[in-house]
């Protein structure tokens, strides 16, 4: 997977003195002593630790990371640096600083994926640990395509808030569900979408149903392992809508579920 520690923090400390003009410190080191002594990462990729090591160096230490072995990506990584200046001023160094390193953890291929962002959503806070002031935090939620398609169930979600720690500064929160390995989609599904749109319609035998909306092609990252499927939208006779998805390479129905009225 990687080098052995010594070796690992031998080269990695050469990059970023030639680099960063700084050393690893005996935190730092420690921690990057016990992500080579990890188990649970044993498939994750020599890009996801040095990118992961390069975070915990950007961090100073402050950093807690939890890793999924089933989707070999990180769910959740939580970073205390500080972030100087108005909150546009932390969001641009997040993306500047933060989302290149994030993106190489998550095993991001530029020419394969790419993330769309939701306006910024900003929220007043009742009260933070050690903070008497509350102030407001930000979130942006970002969702995925792949091969040009939507990975439903895909998400990464970064969360600025004010630092308990120093005025006038922030700290930065990441989630996601992020599955590594995705069926390649560039290829024609081997069922066609009339063929899912007419299985779709069938699945509950005791209904009439009737075709709702078109069959979309995504990618189902819920259901592990993330399969390509057809999204389809189905009426019953009782006028209740359906969310049906439709495996796309054999024709099985993944799952059923009824969908909540506006």
């Amino acid at each position: 997977m990687h080098s052995a520690p010594d070796d690992a923090l031998k080269e990695y400390r050469h990059a970023l003195t030639a680099t960063q003009c700084r050393a690893p410190d005996d935190l730092e080191r420690r921690m990057i002593e016990d992500l080579h002594r990890r188990d649970d990462i044993k498939d994750a990729t020599a890009d996801q630790v040095s990118a992961w090591e390069q975070l915990i160096w950007l961090a100073t230490g402050n950093l807690e990371v939890s890793w999924d072995p089933r989707l070999k990506t990180p769910t959740s990584i939580r970073t205390w640096q500080q972030f100087d200046g108005a909150a546009a001023d932390a969001m641009s160094a997040l993306d500047r600083e933060l989302m290149p390193i994030i993106k190489r953890m998550l095993s991001f291929d530029p020419a394969r994926d790419s993330i769309t962002r939701a306006p910024t959503e900003s929220s007043p806070m009742i009260g933070f640990p050690g903070s008497a002031t509350g102030g407001t935090s930000h979130r942006f939620r970002c969702k995925r395509l792949h091969d040009g398609l939507p990975v439903v169930g895909a998400f990464l979600n970064i969360v600025v808030v004010p630092s308990p720690l120093r005025s006038g500064s922030w700290m930065a929160s990441v989630s996601a569900n992020w599955p590594r390995d995705l069926p390649d989609a560039r290829t024609p599904p081997a069922i066609a979408a009339e063929k899912a749109e007419a299985l779709a319609v069938a699945s509950d035998p005791g209904s009439s149903s009737t075709l709702e909306r078109n069959a979309r092609l995504v990618i189902a990252a819920r259901h592990l392992p993330p399969r390509l499927v057809y999204e389809v939208e189905i009426r019953d006779d009782a006028g209740d809508p359906w969310l049906v998805l439709v495996d796309a390479a054999t024709g099985v129905i993944v799952s059923r579920s009824i969908q909540v009225r506006q």
